[in-house]
C-alpha cells in the first residue's frame, strides 16, 4: 500500500482514513458527522495535516510515527499510538480522550 495525500474535503459523517505510507493533505478537511470523528492510521509512517489556516475535527485520533495536526477550533484527541513526535495547534482548547500516547 503507498500513502495518500487528501485534498480539501468536507465529509458528511465521520473520516477515517488508512495508508500504507505516509498522509498528507493538500488542502483543509472537515468532518461534519456526529462528534465530528476523524480517524488517521498509518502505523511506522508519518502523518502531517496541517496546511492553513486548519482542519476541522471535534475529535481525531491517530496511529502513526510522527504526528502533527492543526485545528481551527478545539481538538479532542482520541485514543492514539504516536511512536515519534506529536504536534498539535489548535485554535481553541486541546484536550484528550484516549491513549495511549
Amino acid at each position: 500500500m503507498n500513502g495518500i495525500d487528501l485534498g480539501a474535503s468536507t465529509v458528511t459523517g465521520n473520516l477515517n482514513v488508512t495508508a500504507g505510507g505516509d498522509i498528507t493533505e493538500s488542502g483543509n478537511l472537515v468532518a461534519n458527522g456526529a462528534g465530528k470523528t476523524a480517524t488517521f492510521s498509518a502505523a511506522g509512517h508519518n502523518i502531517t495535516l496541517n496546511t492553513a489556516p486548519a482542519n476541522d475535527f471535534a475529535t481525531a485520533g491517530f496511529t502513526g510515527a510522527n504526528v502533527a495536526v492543526s485545528d481551527v477550533n478545539g481538538i479532542d484527541l482520541g485514543a492514539s499510538t504516536v511512536s515519534g513526535n506529536l504536534a498539535v495547534t489548535a485554535g481553541g482548547a486541546i484536550t484528550e480522550n484516549g491513549g495511549p500516547w
